[in-house]
């Protein structure tokens, strides 16, 4: 995985700034202050290791920490990536579903116009049957009679 580290200066030169930081802080805490050691060597020299070692630990554990937040920042920075990643991909998913959602409605009123143009020629065509069947026995019914009439009133004997 690689580290993104924009704006920052490199590791080495960081460390180098952070060694410079560590120390100052160390000398203004009072440790590397020789001045008030004029008495024997030795005391100076074993005070001035114990505040070097003392600087050294805590130059390590700001190191330590520095890494820790450029591994941070490259969570984060991954993190936002997949995030920005994931909102496109509803965007396109969000598009996706109004399209097939218009497409669908569109495919559903077809099939009820068909539905509906079926069920009209269906009952077009009874009617039509119907018609065909009791229409023409009616006209014959009520045309025999008349004739029936015709004739018996033509009759001249009766």
């Amino acid at each position: 995985m690689e580290k993104i580290t924009s704006g920052i200066p490199p590791i080495s030169s960081t460390h180098f700034h952070f060694q410079i930081f560590v120390h100052s802080q160390v000398a203004a805490l009072g440790c590397w202050n020789v001045r008030a050691f004029r008495g024997s060597n030795n005391e100076a020299g074993k005070e001035l290791e114990r505040c070097q070692q003392q600087a050294n630990e805590v130059t390590e554990i700001m190191l330590n920490n520095f890494d820790k937040v450029l591994e941070r920042d490259g969570k984060l920075a991954e993190l936002e990536q997949r995030s920005d990643q994931l909102l496109d991909m509803s965007s396109a998913f969000s598009k996706t579903t109004k399209t097939l959602a218009q497409k669908k409605r569109w495919k559903n009123i077809r099939c009820r116009i068909y539905l509906g143009l079926v069920v009209a020629g269906g009952l077009l065509i009874i009617l039509i049957v119907l018609l065909v069947i009791f229409l023409p026995q009616s006209s014959r019914d009520s045309g025999a009679p008349q004739a029936q009439d015709v004739g018996t009133a033509s009759r001249p004997g009766d």
